[in-house]
């Protein structure tokens, strides 16, 4: 007889994400996919490769993902890995957040062959909602925050800024500030981590148009650290 426990420590989930070239899955292309698999407690693999998209990325794009044309110039297109990512998927549990949209792009592309893709599909958004329904907020922020995560998304860092801004960053409890041209005060937001908050907000889940005025404006980081959770 299998009990849930014994399901769950024999069963491999495969934690996957996407980059891609927009939000639309039947004209839009997949950039990137990163996946490490779980099985039993422990982590037994990963696998990421960059994608050609067959077609140019945005600079609005390029800014939201990390991702260049230059570095998906001389990379596979979805075609040349498919046969690697259906063996990799293969009898695993595809999970993700917001899985609705990594799993609709992974199928398009497969679509795209003439080739049908299913999958047992775990959404750790609404997981989440299920599991903590006393909490409003379920993205990806919110969860790395609650769950004390680390964060190992691609902090992609406008241009205009030194490569180093996240360098000497805290990783401790405090109010960091961003500040404009003319010392303008852009944004304040505290966290129990600064460096991984202030990361985030250079990745993909910061896609809204608030957040990428903020980006494009920005000039400067301060932070002041604190003592413990504010």
């Amino acid at each position: 007889m299998t009990t849930k426990k014994t399901y769950l420590e024999q069963t491999t989930f495969a934690f996957l994400d996407i980059e891609t070239t927009g939000g639309n899955s039947s004209h839009d292309r997949i950039t990137e996919i990163g996946i490490r698999f779980w099985r039993g407690g422990e982590s037994v693999g990963e696998w990421q490769t960059l994608l050609n998209p067959s077609t140019r990325i945005s600079p609005f794009i390029e800014q939201l993902t990390g991702i260049s044309n230059d570095m998906v110039s001389g990379a596979p297109p979805f075609e040349a890995i498919a046969d690697v990512l259906e063996d990799k998927l293969r009898d695993t549990v595809f999970v993700a957040h917001n899985a609705r949209f990594d799993y609709g792009f992974i199928k398009s592309e497969f679509r795209r062959l003439g080739r049908l893709f299913s999958a047992r599909v775990l959404c750790t958004v609404k997981l989440s909602r299920r599991l903590y329904p006393e909490f409003r907020k379920h993205n990806m922020d919110a969860l790395i925050e609650r769950h004390g995560l680390e964060q190992v998304q691609r902090p992609s860092i406008p241009s205009h800024l030194p490569l180093d801004t996240l360098k000497d960053l805290p990783r401790g409890p405090g109010v960091y500030r961003f500040y404009g041209e003319n010392d303008v005060l852009l944004y304040v937001g505290k966290s129990t981590n600064i460096a991984q908050r202030v990361a985030s907000h250079f990745s993909g889940d910061h896609n809204t148009s608030r957040g990428v005025r903020i980006s494009e404006s920005l000039r400067r980081v301060e932070y002041t650290e604190t003592a413990g959770d504010l």
